[in-house]
């Protein structure tokens, strides 16, 4: 039985802020299965996953775990748009 995809009460707001910025951003919560919720191209060849949280105590699943281990040179946990933000700034810099 599959259940209903929840969204955090903040993606929809990360998202098209994201957007407004000028990101290309792909919206994957709809896939499920732990894949993060949001793909952003920070260049032509490089993009980050975004996994949002309501708050910083949310809990990863246990499939969010595995595709983070997968994914964990490019997956980042956020739960604003400023922490996002941030993020891509430090890509772009370099750090």
């Amino acid at each position: 039985m599959r259940h209903a995809k929840r969204v955090d009460s903040n993606h929809a707001q990360i998202r098209d802020e994201l957007r407004a910025l000028g990101y290309e951003v792909h919206d994957f919560s709809h896939v499920g299965g732990g894949v993060a919720d949001l793909c952003v191209r920070t260049s032509p060849t490089m993009s980050i996953w975004l996994e949002i949280k309501a708050t910083n105590k949310d809990k990863l699943t246990d499939k969010e775990v595995i595709f983070k281990t997968l994914w964990a040179d490019v997956y980042h946990i956020v739960t604003t748009t400023r922490e996002a933000e941030d993020i891509l700034l430090c890509i772009g810099l370099g750090i």
